[in-house]
């Protein structure tokens, strides 16, 4: 079955599953925001569109027959523009994805575990402080752990929903490819923007999407967020600050799990 970047986000050969094979050892919570140098976007669900359109656009990600919101972070394909060289993050909002590295979902639903990328497991504690263990010495999740698989899980579930938010755009046929001079992207192809103009001159689609309050307030905050288009490329032409400030890493675990929850008490 396809994955969305972000909802699978590396390739399985590079995942291991926290279970028994990784007694004694332990990994770090991450410093910066290096490891997203190279991302070109990411996918992100509905509660959040419109944080990110503060700072971003965001198109919608085709992968089969399924569409995703997707942000914006390179419109060339040449590295992450809200990510400077010393790993600061320039963006007003992190994206709820970015916040669980290096964990992600291997399966979905009841055959979901929790998987590591192989790198960022480390062999020996060292008796360092950040160095945390995955497992306790009975065996089990530690407290962190549990509490990223079910981060996770509620973001595979936000993700679900968003999917059958995103298909009623589709079904109307309201997504067409993203043309713009600077959108060079090798996988520009994948990526739709939401035809406005036929909006404008349906008035049984514009009846439908008043109507929906979920579709209204996705497709207001994907309008919004395609003025931020020129300014990304500026970011990307000069690397110069892509936001309005910056957000370091988070330095504990409750608030590097924190974005999708501030997202949906802020869309209530």
């Amino acid at each position: 079955m396809a994955r969305f970047e972000g909802r699978i986000l590396m390739p399985f050969e590079k995942l291991v599953p926290v279970d028994a094979h990784l007694q004694g050892m332990c990994w770090q919570r991450f410093k910066d925001y290096s490891f997203a140098k190279d991302d070109l976007g990411k996918a992100i669900v509905a509660a959040e569109a419109g944080l990110v359109a503060s700072f971003a656009p965001f198109l919608f990600q085709r992968t089969g027959d399924e569409y995703i919101p997707y942000a914006l972070f390179s419109l060339s394909g040449t590295g992450n523009a809200f990510v400077s060289p010393d790993g600061v993050w320039k963006g007003t909002y992190v994206p709820a994805r970015m916040r669980s590295d290096p964990f992600y979902l291997m399966g979905r639903g009841y055959a979901a575990i929790i998987s590591v990328r192989n790198d960022a497991v480390l062999k020996h504690s060292n008796g360092a402080s950040e160095n945390l263990p995955f497992l306790t010495e009975t065996g089990n999740l530690t407290p962190p752990i549990r509490q990223v698989f079910r981060f996770l899980k509620q973001l595979e579930e936000e993700t679900e929903k968003t999917q059958r938010l995103v298909m009623k755009v589709a079904r109307m046929g309201l997504l067409k490819p993203y043309e713009h001079r600077t959108f060079t992207r090798n996988d520009r192809n994948q990526l739709f923007i939401v035809d406005f103009k036929k909006v404008h001159e349906n008035k049984e689609i514009q009846e439908f999407i008043s109507k929906d309050v979920s579709v209204h307030g996705l497709l207001q905050a994907h309008a919004i967020s395609l003025a931020q288009v020129n300014r990304l490329h500026a970011a990307e032409a000069n690397r110069a600050a892509a936001g309005r400030g910056h957000i370091t890493a988070p330095k504990d675990v409750s608030g590097f799990l924190s974005a999708l929850g501030d997202a949906l008490e802020l869309e209530s």
